[in-house]
């Protein structure tokens, strides 16, 4: 055996055996892989595990290396690998920003390899493509749109309803109101009508008090009165009745003893209304007793 220095390192060198060349060691355990950058790593760091295992026999003290290729050691005294290869030999992604990772020790190794050989889980990460991204971000830029767009149609939707409903209760009040006026414009035109039959009627009733209303005459008033009857005119205020002051005139008065309270004595014009509104007040005499 002979102790070599590597050239520039300023570090001595494990002393090899220069009789027999070194053979090619395989991962301890795991899966054989056909990368050949993973068979270069496993070279390398079995390597570096029998050089450190010579120089352990040798009795030489890692710490006394020094120089920039001097080798780095873990806690446990064995040798750290860095990994900086831009491709990830397991899953054969490309990696991005600065991936440092340590090669594990020959007691880690162990552990990693007795787990199936899978690599670190910063190795296992799959990082996404720039595809991906680009995709996700207008997903996520199509979900806002479509969100603000929700919001917009449902605002506008409040509008309209608010609006429709608005128009919807005004056109219920116009409607009662155009039914109201209606009624009532009917109802006036009908008291117009009776009130211009009441001087007929009058004429009717002097000629049956004369004594004069027979023959045809006769029954072409009863068939007025009839009719008129079926539209709501009545005819009121008899002798003896009640004397009222909202429906009846009084033209004179008389006083009695007797009575208990204003009457009619006597009815000079008899009066008409129709559903409870007044077409003519009845013209009377009325009797009460002394004030």
């Amino acid at each position: 055996m002979a102790t070599v220095r590597e050239p520039g390192s300023g570090r001595r060198a494990a002393p090899r055996s220069t009789s027999t060349p070194r053979p090619r060691r395989q991962h301890p355990s795991g899966p054989q892989r056909s990368d050949s950058a993973q068979d270069d790593l496993d070279q390398s760091v079995a390597d570096l595990d029998e050089d450190l295992a010579v120089e352990q026999e040798l009795g030489l003290d890692p710490d006394d290396w020094t120089g920039e290729g001097g080798l780095e050691t873990d806690a446990a005294g064995g040798p750290v690998i860095r990994d900086n290869r831009k491709i990830d030999p397991v899953s054969g992604r490309p990696r991005r920003g600065r991936h440092t990772s340590s090669a594990p020790s020959q007691t880690s190794r162990g552990n990693a390899d007795g787990a199936g050989g899978r690599g670190t889980a910063s190795d296992r990460q799959e990082s996404p493509t720039p595809g991906t991204a680009q995709a996700a971000a207008r997903a996520l830029e199509d979900e806002v749109v479509a969100a603000a767009e929700l919001i917009a149609a449902r605002e506008e939707l409040a509008i309209r309803t608010d609006d429709l409903q608005r128009v919807a209760a005004e056109y219920a009040n116009y409607r009662k109101r155009v039914d109201r006026d209606r009624a009532m414009a009917g109802q006036q035109a009908r008291a117009d009508l009776l009130t211009a039959l009441v001087p007929v009627l009058d004429d009717v009733d002097a000629a049956r008090t004369a004594g004069e209303l027979d023959g045809p005459f006769k029954a072409v008033a009863e068939k007025l009165e009839s009719t008129l009857e079926r539209f709501g005119m009545e005819r009121y205020g008899a002798q003896g009745d009640a004397f009222d002051p909202t429906i009846h005139e009084a033209l004179f008065h008389q006083t009695d003893p007797a009575v208990e309270e204003p009457r009619i004595a006597i009815v000079m014009q008899p009066g008409y209304r129709m559903d409870e509104r007044v077409l003519r007040a009845a013209r009377v005499g009325v009797v009460s007793q002394e004030s």
